[in-house]
């Protein structure tokens, strides 16, 4: 799950949580991303899951009348960036983390 959640340092930092064990994916290299699909097609509008890399197999073992297809999360982020054509190479810093709740 993406949420906002308070860094030690008490700022709002977006983060990945995963949706079988609810801990932190802090690194992506640990983590997938899934969506579900029945007969050939996206169900739930294409809602997204995250998971740790070792959650994978229980989290997509609790319903075998689920088709799920995954992805690194490393690939998945670096497409999602691709096609909302972001430019990273700007610093923005924080200044608009600082205006969330």
């Amino acid at each position: 799950m993406i949420r906002i959640t308070e860094t030690n340092e008490g700022r709002s930092a977006p983060t990945i949580t995963c949706d079988q064990c609810g801990k932190l994916i802090d690194e992506a290299k640990w983590g997938n991303c899934h969506w579900k699909t029945k007969d050939g097609n996206l169900t739930e509008d294409g809602k997204l899951y995250f998971t740790h890399k070792q959650c994978c197999a229980a989290f997509e073992s609790a319903d075998s009348s689920i088709m799920w297809h995954s992805t690194e999360l490393t690939a998945f982020l670096r497409r999602l960036v691709h096609n909302l054509k972001a430019d990273l190479s700007e610093d923005i810093g924080d200044r608009m983390l600082d205006q969330l709740p």
